[in-house]
């Protein structure tokens, strides 16, 4: 009877020393990264939200410049270019059908893939009304400024999801993951141990070629089979959490900075 008892016990603390704690999140199983959200996200202006805002500064440039009797800067033709958040490649490549077809690089959307359209210089009259003691750029710069709330550190959102990103990085089941990943992409021909390191390889630097093609595709399929995004991200996510409430009251003043700009840029730029 003791001896059933006593094993028991080791059964239920067994699976007591292994379950996750309750207030613990389960690891998420996933590979693409695009939508994922981290807690400093919430404090950074999105790529789309900066596109927003560099828009906003050439109609306002372009108003300003109008008044001083100016057709100057040229209107420019809205294209959304890059990623389309910042957790995209985050972790490396992870969007599948992409690798499968543009290797590392981004399709429709890489900047790289638009064709450069020379952009006229200034006469030196527009220039003077550019960029002369009040000039446009000037009044623009102070016109986006208006409310800047006092003290705020605008850099320190990006600060700490950098350190995030690093300490991350160097947990121990991250890097457990990073090595199996690793393995996984060294069996498929390719040798590397940074997930984040072949789309930078220098045989992937020209137009897209079959090899790039499977070294990105090996590289997704191996971020799935060992959950490598998931891990990464469930690591990233707890550190973010414990800089975010250590810092609350800083970054709420960035958020209220970051949405006077976005509702400026917005009612600059009209419907």
């Amino acid at each position: 009877m003791l001896v059933r008892h006593a094993a028991a016990l080791a059964a239920v603390l067994a699976v007591a020393c292994c379950a996750p704690a309750p207030d613990e999140e389960p690891t998420p199983v996933l590979v693409a990264s695009a939508d994922l959200r981290l807690p400093l996200d919430e404090y950074l202006l999105s790529p789309g939200q900066l596109r927003e805002l560099g828009r906003a500064r050439v109609a306002m440039t372009r108003e300003c410049m109008r008044g001083a009797g100016f057709d100057f800067p040229p209107a420019e033709e809205r294209v959304d270019v890059g990623l389309t958040s910042w957790n995209e490649r985050r972790y490396g490549i992870t969007d599948e059908a992409l690798a499968a077809v543009d290797g590392y690089g981004l399709g429709a959307r890489d900047p790289a893939a638009r064709p450069s359209t020379p952009r006229p210089e200034p006469t030196p009259e527009q220039r003077a009304a550019l960029e002369g003691a009040d000039g446009c750029i000037e009044r623009v710069e102070a016109g986006q400024g208006r409310d800047e709330p006092s003290g705020v550190d605008r850099e320190l959102p990006l600060r700490l999801a950098n350190e995030s990103f690093t300490r991350s990085r160097g947990a121990p089941r991250v890097r457990a993951v990073v090595e199996a990943w690793s393995e996984c992409v060294r069996a498929r021909g390719f040798d590397s141990t940074d997930p984040l390191a072949l789309a930078s390889d220098d045989r992937f630097a020209g137009p897209v070629t079959p090899a790039e093609v499977a070294a990105a595709t090996a590289d997704v399929e191996c971020k799935r089979s060992t959950n490598l995004v998931g891990t990464w991200f469930a690591e990233e996510r707890s550190i973010q959490r414990d800089l975010v409430a250590a810092n609350r009251a800083a970054l709420a003043s960035v958020r209220e900075a970051n949405a006077a700009d976005v509702d400026r840029a917005r009612r600059a730029l009209g419907p």
